[in-house]
C-alpha cells in the first residue's frame, strides 16, 4: 500500500474517532446543574484627587436554583495577588453579599460594589495609594440555601492604580 494512501487512511480514521468521542462526551455531559462561577470581572476606579474610589465585580452562577438549591448569598473579597491563601476563605465569609438578580431559572448575575469615599489629607492619600497599587486577585464565595458551596479563589484579576 502506497504511504501517502496509509497516511490519508489513518488520518481519517483518527478524524472520524475524534469527531464520535466529542459526540459522546458531549451528549454525557448534558446540562450540568452544578453550582458554577463565570463571567467574573472587576472594575476599579478611583478620582484623581482621592476623594473617591471604588471596585464594582460582576459575575455569574448558575445551577439548579430550585427547593433547597436556591442561592442563598454570594460573597466577594478582593485581596493582593500576595495575600495569603489560607486565609482567604476565612475572610470572604465577613464581607457583605452581593446584589444578585434572578436572569433565568438556571442562572444569576450578581453585582457586588465596595465605596471609599475617602477623606485623605495629602499625605494620608499618598499611603494610601501607595499601599493598594498593584495587581489584585478577586475572590467569589456561591452558598445555597442546602449549604452547598463554591469558592473560586482566582475568578478575575484587577490593577489598582492611581
Amino acid at each position: 500500500m502506497n504511504k501517502r494512501v496509509l497516511v490519508s487512511a489513518v488520518a481519517g480514521v483518527v478524524a472520524v474517532g475524534a469527531l464520535a468521542a466529542g459526540g459522546i462526551a458531549v451528549a454525557a455531559s448534558g446540562s450540568s446543574d452544578e453550582l458554577a462561577i463565570s463571567n467574573t470581572q472587576a472594575e476599579w476606579t478611583s478620582e484623581p484627587d482621592g476623594t473617591s474610589v471604588s471596585l464594582t465585580v460582576t459575575t455569574d452562577v448558575t445551577g439548579d436554583f430550585s427547593g433547597d438549591s436556591a442561592l442563598k448569598s454570594l460573597q466577594v473579597v478582593a485581596l493582593p495577588e500576595d495575600f495569603e491563601d489560607e486565609l482567604i476563605e476565612d475572610i470572604i465569609g465577613y464581607e457583605d453579599a452581593a446584589e444578585c438578580e434572578t436572569v433565568s431559572e438556571k442562572k444569576i448575575s450578581c453585582v457586588y460594589t465596595a465605596t471609599d469615599d475617602g477623606d485623605y489629607d495629602g499625605e494620608e492619600y499618598e499611603g494610601y495609594a501607595e499601599a493598594l497599587a498593584g495587581e489584585w486577585t478577586v475572590s467569589v464565595l456561591a452558598t445555597t440555601e442546602s449549604g452547598e458551596t463554591l469558592f473560586v479563589k482566582d475568578a478575575t484579576t484587577f490593577t489598582v492604580s492611581f
